[in-house]
């Protein structure tokens, strides 16, 4: 007797539940009402599909042809060993053809639940590499520089240090307070700490901190000018500390809030929430723009095109580059290791600006408000940690 058997059973049929070992269930609907629920059963979304293994004690039957899109229940003769099937589905497409050899159609539907097309989800999938080799692979095909464990933990540090100098500078924040007087403490909290300010002297910038106030986007200087009652004001902050780079910026209220900054400001924080849920393994950068800018424009606000995320951590700017605006699917697969900022620049008005003759002030061309809000983050298995977190 084989100790695996092979058998197709229509599914008007009943199914002991005794024969589960296990059950994958492919269907839109909820399951058979024959088939009862058991630890062993996982749903997926995309199409109606069962396949069951039976146990080596069932009888014997001739072999079947498998085919896949059939309402039916199968399983394979092996003379030693558990089935090797050819024509299972898997939950992504590549690891079907790698683990089964099977071809999916373009235009059928994608076996990972998602309820596109295989074109059009998994698809754009492909290439992914090796888990060996994905670090080789993602230097060389997207000039990435994945960090290790160790990597991680010097730029987590150095943003504890960023987090504990946004956490002084918000009793700084009050109507009166000069900006120069903001910079100053930044810079000597940082120097005090060991590190250094990363924007002082980078491609010629002249201060510490970035202090962007009200339709201000972005690369605002310090100066005599003072905070006033109703601005909101984004503090930038960018800390070396043993070599490593640690970003974070958020938007503070200046003394009483207007209607408009209120609205800007939690939208820009909501924004950055939204992209960072976008963060997991599996997703691409493409997710994370078209989360933030769904959300953005939903709320009657725009997203800044000219400026956006960027990878961080050996260096102040790093690959990959962090659109906070794209397609759902589309762009840079994320995997463990990456580690980039998420900075949604967020405008009341249009996201068109111009730049002062500074060369670094960036404002919002209709004079609308501007907010926005950062952290660094470091793609995990199992999502994403913040190694700048802010408390959003």
């Amino acid at each position: 007797m084989h100790p695996w058997c092979l058998k197709r059973y229509q599914l008007s049929e009943e199914i002991p539940q005794s024969y589960y070992n296990p059950l994958f269930f492919h269907r839109k609907k909820s399951p058979h009402p024959h088939i009862h629920p058991s630890g062993n059963l996982k749903f997926f979304p995309s199409r109606l599909h069962l396949l069951i293994l039976f146990p080596p004690h069932c009888p014997q039957s001739p072999a079947t042809t498998l085919h896949w899109p059939h309402l039916a229940l199968y399983l394979s003769i092996r003379d030693e060993k558990p089935p090797v099937f050819q024509n299972i589905p898997d939950e992504t497409g590549a690891l079907m053809k790698k683990k089964f050899g099977l071809k999916i159609g373009r235009n059928e539907l994608c076996p990972c639940g998602s309820g596109k097309k295989y074109k059009k989800c998994c698809a754009l999938k492909k290439g992914t590499p090796d888990p060996e080799n994905v670090e080789a692979y993602y230097k060389k095909k997207y000039g990435i520089r994945l960090k290790k464990a160790e990597d991680i933990e010097k730029i987590r540090r150095a943003g504890d240090l960023v987090v504990e100098t946004h956490e002084r500078v918000k009793a700084l924040i009050k109507p009166g307070v000069s900006s120069d007087e903001i910079n100053d403490f930044v810079h000597e909290f940082t120097i005090n700490h060991g590190a250094k300010p990363a924007p002082l002297n980078y491609r010629g910038y002249p201060k510490s901190v970035c202090l962007s106030v009200n339709d201000v986007i972005c690369h605002g200087i310090p100066g005599s000018w003072a905070l006033e009652d109703g601005d909101i004001v984004n503090v930038d902050i960018t800390s070396i500390l043993g070599g490593y780079y640690a970003d974070a910026n958020q938007t503070h209220y200046v003394g009483t809030p207007s209607k408009e900054a209120i609205k800007v400001v939690e939208v820009a924080r909501e924004s950055l929430k939204q992209g960072l849920l976008a963060v997991r393994p599996g997703n691409t950068i493409g997710d994370i723009g078209h989360a933030i800018q769904s959300y953005a424009e939903a709320q009657g606000c725009s997203v800044v095109r000219d400026f956006i995320g960027h990878g961080v951590g050996y260096e102040f700017h790093e690959d990959p580059q962090v659109p906070h605006f794209g397609r759902k699917g589309h762009g840079i697969p994320l995997v463990p290791g990456m580690v980039f900022t998420i900075e949604p620049m967020i405008n009341l008005g249009g996201p068109e600006l111009y730049i002062l003759e500074d060369k670094w002030t960036a404002v919002t061309s209709d004079g609308s408000l501007s907010a926005q809000f950062e952290e660094t983050i470091v793609v995990t298995p199992e999502g994403f940690e913040s190694l700048t977190p802010l408390g959003l």
